[in-house]
């Protein structure tokens, strides 16, 4: 799944209807007992306790055509469920969360005695007079009714969009990871596989669509409604079950035996041929590197939704993808290449999953990193396997996009492990985080560098064919993986691997010369505090006189010294293109001979290793090891730089450090300044029209170079936007798409007429039926600092008819919060106001605090936040999360206090009697959101 990372720092633990006993229940069939509330839950209570397991699920559910006309969103169910009873027992326990009508056993010599509700464990249990044997089958029937959510993206929920001025409703599904008990009742754990066989009873103007194609249809005329029965599934996990009941069309191929759909509104019908053409190349991809072809998994299908609105960016239930509407529609005038890269990629990370997570899939969600890693990895090195999108060059990006991210996340000290435990609810969707998905991609690309491409391909193949329809552990993947590599002595592959996996953190190898020969050393690099971490790390170098690398291991509690001889003109780049999970600290004498090469010769460092460099050298001065002024002296070269990947680690590093100083303050201004001297010549000859003349990478380079230009107040990147926005309000002349956020953005941040050019974009929103176009206008429209539209904005976020749906409530509030001083503490003070309301409108929406305060830098922010703090019921939810809010915000202070006697120094300011102004400008660029596929 690809998730919204806002989506993911707080998830409700709590049922939506803690009432759970349906006042249809006849309360003469059996007595309700309810577990008590406040009775302590131990973790592994939150696993299912009977001996009883699910083989089959005959679902049927009924959902009136006032569910789908935007009246009462009640639907009725019943779910036979059969039963494998493993040990005698005369209890069974799954969970539920939908109103109990009537429980029976088709066995009619088992009698129900009683059934317990807990809302904490979100469970029934049912109690037997009798004994269900071991080793015997039984058939569980459950009557039930529920509503369709209206508020959370989650379980089976209502969702709408407009088509020619008319509001349409569809009812679809959104499990994982806990949310199938939200439809009906079921044994909603990943690790209790069982066949599927869905009966949906809808009115006939919609057609229904799930996991595998319909196998019979029946139309009663006189009620308007069809029942569709779809044919039984494979052996899966609940959490993949999906359906989607709507008006929707399909355009449709087939390739290799299945059948391919790309579905959505009406009126995008064409632009899914992307999604079509390409799906059926990286299916075709992973038919060939697994060596399990799809077609054998008996599904014949696989359809990709397009959903209005939808909480995860897409979500692989088997047979039936559904995305957000702007990840899978591609239109030539609408999306830039940007856009488009993402589309591919997130069809690839869904596609992964068909094997790593729907074929296997983790036996619990401690090591998510088995179906998230595996799909992170592979959307980016399947797409390498495509002749035509040769020039997107995956691999590389994989470095600049997913490393480096991932050890900013596991640099704190409050990072947990790959297989660090998860129970709740809430603990299982903070599983869904940067460690299981970027981490656990960058581990498997450490092994396959390790190992070699071939016997990490044939490990994966053996594994796949092993543990087929079942679960995956860490103890059988590793199985599969070879001992025969070089390791450490009395070191296997198992221990290796297990290092890296069970631990949280990740090291610094730090390298020093002494005379003619270097010492290598390590410890966990961290943030804030120390920590004794150690691992056993392949570590890569290369010296001057080679053109290939070498490799040793540096075990822990030890160090490893290289007799090399080195002349005072030689030099040696450790980690070569970044193929270990792990930073590099050079000494100064190795570090200067280093900043020499850059200066003088830069291409004979390669340019994954150029960013590595850059990228270790401002997160050691982050974290205190150097100072930001020796970090900065390695970026003198970059007026030279020309390679994409060295000025995304530059841009996003320094956009940290230009938040917490503030650009209006002195240091902010100094810092912006230098950056715009460095990027001056790169920028200077873009041209905003020419975009189709030039590859991929190119293109992303340039728009993220001329983003930041603009950002940094370069005058003519402004004047430019200005222009390029008039042109469009006044001439309808349209902007290209690789640059349309940044001149929404910019033109109204430097507006002349801010009431005609916002009044404009919104208009614009209010008509536009292209998804990326509403995103590059979400995007933008915070970026004013007039407060009136700022509140206007933000308003409309919490509002069930306005134009802005659940599903974008975080990217306009990161607009508005990110893209000026104004803009945050307008954001701030909004949420102080109004946040009884928003948590009511969107619960989840509680996160925002948190979001804002991470960008905090000033005491009088902090004060503020401490006093609305102050007023919160203590022991609240909202509370905690201010707590912490306050936490972060505090760090921030202590990090501009630490650097500041640094950076007056380096850039001569005279700070006496100086005031720190906040925030800095930052423009919400869409290539840097944060999210994470499902």
């Amino acid at each position: 799944m690809w998730v919204i990372l806002l989506l993911s720092i707080l998830a409700s633990a709590t049922a939506s209807n803690p009432d759970l006993a349906s006042s249809d229940t006849d309360p003469d069939l059996f007595p309700v007992q309810r577990a008590t509330e406040e009775a302590e839950i131990s973790s592994n209570k939150y696993l299912l306790s009977s001996p009883v397991i699910p083989t089959h699920y005959d679902v049927g559910l009924t959902v009136p055509l006032e569910a789908l006309s935007g009246g009462s969103t009640n639907y009725d169910g019943t779910v036979d469920i059969t039963l494998s009873v493993i040990n005698a027992t005369n209890v069974v326990q799954l969970h539920s969360l939908v109103n109990i009508v009537s429980i029976t056993f088709t066995d009619s010599s088992i009698v129900i005695h009683n059934y317990t509700l807990n809302p904490n464990l979100e469970t029934i249990s049912i109690f037997l007079n009798s004994t269900l044997n071991a080793n015997a089958i039984y058939k569980l029937n459950i009557k039930f009714n529920a509503s369709l959510e209206k508020v959370n993206m989650r379980g089976f929920y209502r969702s709408d969009y407009i088509i020619n001025g008319t509001k349409e409703y569809l009812a679809t599904t959104q499990f994982q990871a806990t949310s199938a008990r939200r439809a009906f009742p079921c044994f909603d754990e990943p690790g209790l596989k069982a066949t599927f066989q869905l009966t949906l009873t809808h009115p006939s103007e919609f057609n229904a669509k799930s996991n595998t194609p319909s196998q019979s249809q029946a139309v009663v005329q006189a009620t308007n409604t069809t029942t569709t029965v779809f044919e039984k599934t494979p052996v899966m996990s609940i959490y993949l079950i999906a359906i989607v009941i709507s008006k929707f069309n399909c355009t449709s191929s087939t390739n290799l035996g299945t059948n391919f759909g790309v579905c959505s509104r009406t009126d995008l019908s064409n632009d899914r041929n992307e999604a079509l053409k390409y799906g059926m190349k990286i299916l075709e991809a992973f038919d060939t590197y697994t060596a399990s072809p799809y077609n054998l998994t008996n599904l014949k299908k696989l359809d990709q939704f397009a959903i209005p609105d939808f909480s995860a960016g897409a979500m692989e239930n088997w047979g039936i993808v559904t995305y957000r509407e702007y990840s899978l529609i591609w239109n030539n005038e609408q999306t830039s290449r940007a856009l488009r890269q993402s589309l591919l990629s997130i069809v690839a990370h869904e596609f992964a999953h068909n094997w790593f997570g729907n074929l296997v899939t983790t036996k619990w969600w401690d090591t998510t990193f088995l179906n998230e890693g595996f799909a992170r990895y592979f959307q980016y090195f399947i797409l390498t396997k495509i002749t035509d999108l040769s020039d997107f060059q995956m691999d590389k990006q994989f470095i600049v996009e997913q490393q480096q991210t991932a050890f900013i996340e596991d640099a704190s000290p409050l990072s947990r492990s790959l297989t660090s435990e998860a129970w709740t609810p809430a603990e299982i969707s903070n599983k869904f985080n940067t460690i299981s998905y970027n981490k656990g991609a960058c581990v498997f690309r450490m092994i396959e560098n390790l190992i070699g491409s071939v016997a990490f391909q044939t490990a994966l193949q053996k594994y796949l064919n092993a543990t087929a329809y079942g679960s995956g552990t860490t103890e059988k993947l590793w199985a599969n993986f070879p001992n025969s590599i070089a390791l450490p002595p009395n070191v296997n592959f198992t221990d290796f691997v297990d290092n890296w996996t069970n631990k949280p953190g990740f090291p610094v190898v730090n390298a020093v010369f002494n005379g003619k020969n270097v010492t290598f050393s390590q410890k966990r690099f961290l943030y804030t505090g120390n920590n004794n971490t150690q691992w056993y790390i392949p570590v890569t170098y290369r010296l001057s006189n080679s053109s290939s690398y070498e490799t040793f291991w540096l075990a822990p509690n030890s160090s490893v010294t290289i007799l090399n001889n080195l002349t005072d003109k030689d030099w040696l780049i450790v980690n070569d293109d970044s193929r270990g999970y792990y930073r590099v600290k050079y000494c100064k004498r190795l570090t200067q001979r280093i900043q020499s090469l850059l200066n003088q010769n830069h291409t004979q460092i390669s340019e994954l290793n150029r960013a590595q460099i850059l990228d270790d050298s401002l997160n050691l001065a982050r974290a205190g090891y150097i100072k930001y002024s020796e970090a900065f002296e390695l970026l003198e070269y970059l007026k030279n730089e020309t390679s994409y990947f060295p000025w995304f680690t530059t841009i996003k590093n320094m956009d940290y450090l230009v938040t917490r100083l503030g650009a209006n303050t002195e240091l902010g201004k100094r810092t912006n300044a230098m950056i715009l001297d460095l990027i001056s010549q790169i920028s200077a000859n873009i041209s905003t029209t020419k975009w189709e003349e030039i590859d991929q990478v190119t293109t992303l380079k340039l728009q993220r170079v001329w983003a930041d230009a603009c950002k940094r107040g370069q005058a003519s990147c402004i004047s430019e936007t200005k222009r390029l926005f008039q042109a469009l309000r006044l001439n309808k002349t349209s902007v290209n798409p690789n640059i349309r956020d940044v001149v929404y953005c910019n033109a109204l941040r430097n507006s002349n007429n801010i009431a005609a050019d916002w009044e404009f974009l919104w208009n614009r929103l209010l008509i536009s039926i292209h998804p990326q176009e509403d995103l590059y206008i979400l995007l933008s429209l915070g970026c004013t600092t007039h407060k009136p539209y700022l509140t206007r904005l933000l308003d409309a976020t919490i509002n069930s008819t306005s134009v802005i749906k659940l599903q974008n409530l975080y990217t306009v509030w990161n607009s508005v919060g990110s893209a000026s001083k104004e803009g945050l503490d307008l954001a701030f003070e909004y949420f102080v106001n109004n946040y009884k309301k928003i948590i009511e409108y969107y619960p989840d929406g509680i996160s925002l605090l948190s979001q804002l305060a991470n960008r905090f830098t000033t005491n009088a922010e902090v004060t503020k936040l401490q006093q609305f703090a102050d007023r919160l019921e203590k022991n609240s939810t909202i509370r905690a999360v201010a707590n912490s809010a306050l936490t972060t915000a505090r760090q921030n202070l202590q990090f501009r206090a630490r650097i500041e006697d640094d950076l007056n120094d380096y850039f001569k300011i005279d700070n006496s009697g100086s005031s720190v102004t906040p925030l800095g400008i930052f423009m919400p660029l869409l290539l840097l959101s944060v999210v994470f596929f499902m």
